[in-house]
């Protein structure tokens, strides 16, 4: 998933997946939610900064 193009719901142009977008759609999963899923599909969570970075750089080691 990082670093791919996102089709986002009520935009044009497909978003990448970055740092900025995974850690948006984490914080507030409806800002920006992919074509295909529904709102309200994950809930938001809030962590700690070291969290968010341990998290981020999880999501980068996973297979497209």
């Amino acid at each position: 998933m990082y670093g791919s193009q996102r089709k986002i719901k009520g935009i044009e142009n497909p978003v990448d997946a970055d740092d900025a977008y995974i850690l948006e759609s984490i914080r507030n999963p409806n800002a920006k939610v992919v074509h295909g899923f529904p709102e309200n599909y994950m809930p938001p969570y809030q962590l700690k900064k070291d969290e968010y970075t341990a998290l981020l750089l999880y999501i980068k080691t996973l297979k497209k």
